[in-house]
């Protein structure tokens, strides 16, 4: 039997859409998008992802992925600032979230997992903007 090995696939592969080349004076975030869907899914990092994410970017895999990684850590981080991976994945629009009941779930599991977190005012201070995404989650009863 043959199985699929996911991670090996670019989001190319699994939108099953190839995009040329950006157009020359295309903005880094687009130049980044492009290179991002060609590069292996469990190559893609933290700050990979949120680039992804911000960009509204194959958000079912995208998602998927920034998932297995906050679930591993939910401060995981890379290079950016503690906390920023959860951030970009929950500023996706609450209809995502209604419509993808598994991955609501594993979100569900991550915030139980960070909020557990004895030290969590240290990385995430109460005026941090991942409060506030939260709370719109909540208030359109995602979480």
């Amino acid at each position: 039997m043959n199985t699929i090995d996911l991670g090996s696939m670019t989001l190319e592969d699994l939108d099953g859409e190839t995009r040329p080349e950006p157009p020359a004076g295309a903005s880094r975030a687009q130049q980044a998008v492009h290179t991002l869907r060609q590069t292996p899914i469990r190559a893609l990092g933290a700050e990979e992802l949120y680039v992804l994410l911000r960009q509204r970017e194959s958000l079912e895999s995208v998602a998927s992925w920034a998932l297995t990684l906050l679930e591993e850590d939910p401060l995981s981080i890379g290079d950016l600032l503690p906390g920023g991976l959860l951030l970009a994945l929950t500023s996706i629009p609450p209809e995502f979230w209604y419509g993808n009941a598994h991955s609501t779930a594993r979100l569900r599991a991550v915030i139980e997992s960070l909020t557990a977190q004895d030290d969590l005012a240290t990385y995430l201070p109460a005026d941090h903007e991942i409060w506030q995404q939260l709370e719109t989650l909540h208030k359109a009863e995602v979480l």
